[in-house]
């Protein structure tokens, strides 16, 4: 009886860690089917009519984002246990510290106080209406959500009262932008203005979430400053930055609703390159195969090369990827030169900049010292992406 009754237990204490497993692997698969997109099809933009916009500054004062990456970093300590990890842990706070204050070069306050009252959620919301209504009848949603501060007395308002006020002003989707602005500082270089956008779409019908996103400006457009310079005479560095900012995040968020707006091409390009050469990581084309050192399942030759040819801006460019296209292989033709690659990164990184992907590293293939082509590790699926532009 008592072996009897230990099997029945191991055999229940089985079957509850199976019931387990089974329920985690439906959840993940619900969580996967519940993930939002990153931008609008045609499908959807079409049914749009009335677009009813929300701007909500998160922070009415300055910010300093952190884009040092030294939180990234390891420095090993976590092979010594919780000691090493802990001692780890204030190696990182101190460095990210030194990092930002030699970043920004000087003391916030005093851009603030030079900054004094400034409504950047006016500049960022007019520009908004501008590019949108190019396509879309833009609603005021202003007088019902001041009604429903009012109502609310102080309380934070939540997305069904957003949704509420766009229904009483007969908007049928909610655009609501949140956002903060500040300074972006860097590890190794001077600040930036930046600003940072949560962007959410909703039908407001349905009240369903059809788009979520997050737009870092700093990845589309970066001008190294330090705080004397941004606070001199009034600050009037930042106070023309920003716009240039706003314009872009702009064109992005009206991209994304369909409308054709290009980017501005100088700053742009710019940037591009300087993270393309700010990525030192190199690896010799005859050491590179489809299965090493990354796994290009998708369009990968024996030979290891790309062999799906997209178009993008009336460039072709070879192109393939691993099995969940977060790895993506550019290549120009055969023999092709830094430049071509480069020109081919760059509209790579724009194209999916645009659909919400980003590049998080680059890792450079080179033979006798010549770039032959280039690896892109992304935070998204890109390669369904660019897929779409393929060449028959």
């Amino acid at each position: 009886m008592g072996r009897n009754s230990q099997r029945m237990k191991m055999e229940k204490g089985n079957n509850l860690c199976l019931w387990m497993v089974l329920c985690a692997f439906a959840f993940s698969l619900m969580s996967g089917c519940a993930t939002t997109s990153k931008s609008l099809g045609p499908e959807t933009t079409s049914k749009i009519k009335k677009l009813g916009l929300v701007m909500v500054l998160q922070d009415n004062q300055l910010r300093v984002f952190d884009h040092t990456g030294v939180s990234q970093k390891t420095y090993g300590g976590f092979m010594f246990g919780a000691i090493g990890g802990a001692l780890e842990g204030i190696a990182k706070a101190v460095e990210t510290n030194i990092r930002i204050r030699s970043s920004l070069g000087g003391d916030p306050n005093a851009l603030i106080k030079e900054l004094g009252e400034y409504h950047i959620e006016e500049i960022f919301g007019e520009e908004l209406v501008n590019k949108l209504s190019g396509k879309y009848v833009i609603v005021n949603t202003d007088r019902f959500v001041n009604e429903l501060k009012d109502t609310k007395k102080g309380q934070k308002l939540k997305v069904e009262d957003y949704l509420d006020a766009c229904r009483r002003c007969e908007a049928d989707t909610l655009l609501k932008i949140d956002f903060n602005y500040g300074l972006a500082a860097y590890a190794r270089e001077k600040s930036s203005a930046a600003i940072v956008v949560n962007l959410s779409v909703y039908d407001v019908a349905t009240k369903s979430l059809v788009m979520k996103k997050q737009i870092l400006s700093d990845q589309y457009f970066k001008r190294s400053r330090v705080i004397p310079d941004f606070s001199a005479n009034g600050a009037e560095l930042y106070k023309k930055d920003i716009p240039e900012i706003v314009n872009v995040l702009s064109i992005i968020v009206a991209r994304d609703f369909g409308l054709n707006i290009a980017m501005p091409q100088v700053d742009q390009t710019l940037q591009a390159r300087k993270a393309f050469n700010e990525f030192p990581d190199e690896l010799s084309t005859l050491s590179f195969a489809c299965n090493k050192p990354y796994k290009i399942g998708q369009d990968c030759s024996i030979w290891g090369a790309a062999k799906r040819t997209i178009k993008i801006k009336e460039r072709n460019i070879r192109v393939a990827g691993s099995d969940d296209g977060m790895i993506i292989l550019v290549m120009d033709k055969s023999f092709a030169d830094d430049e071509s690659v480069f020109t081919c990164f760059e509209l790579v990184r724009e194209e999916l900049l645009s659909k919400g992907i980003n590049v998080v590293k680059v890792v450079k293939m080179v033979t006798r010292g010549k770039v032959r082509g280039c690896i892109l590790e992304l935070d998204g699926d890109g390669y369904s992406i660019l897929k779409n532009y393929s060449v028959d």
